[in-house]
């Protein structure tokens, strides 16, 4: 949807996606979510507010999320996986129990930002 007047500040298009996402969080707990569109830059996560409870205890949406960190891994297709450590950029509570929250690609490891610039060019064709 174009709204007139709408700049987008978007550094990198995003892909519309439905790919599970592990998400490492500091205490050591994995959670499985699923990831609605991805860029070079980021991608956004769907999940429940129980997950999201488990990101930020206090509340999602009432606390600053910028000093949280994550890192995730994914399968990019059979032979490569994304890696990559993230910030929290964007939260929104979407309904009851649904959330999306966006992340922001801070750094990568084992080539996976080689990979990620593979598998976005294959969802380009």
């Amino acid at each position: 949807m174009h709204t007139p007047g709408f700049k987008d500040r978007r550094r990198s298009f995003r892909h519309q996606i439905d790919m599970p996402v592990d998400l490492l969080l500091k205490d050591g707990t994995i959670l499985k979510v699923k990831a609605c569109n991805l860029s070079l830059n980021g991608l956004l996560f769907s999940c429940d507010e129980w997950t999201s409870k488990k990101i930020e205890s206090r509340g999602i949406q009432n606390h600053p999320l910028d000093h949280i960190q994550i890192s995730l891994t994914a399968e990019l297709d059979q032979y490569k996986n994304l890696q990559a450590n993230c910030s929290i950029i964007t939260a929104r509570r979407v309904s009851q129990d649904s959330y999306l929250i966006g992340l922001d690609f801070i750094d990568f490891q084992n080539n996976s930002d080689t990979n990620l610039q593979a598998y976005i060019n294959t969802l380009k064709e």
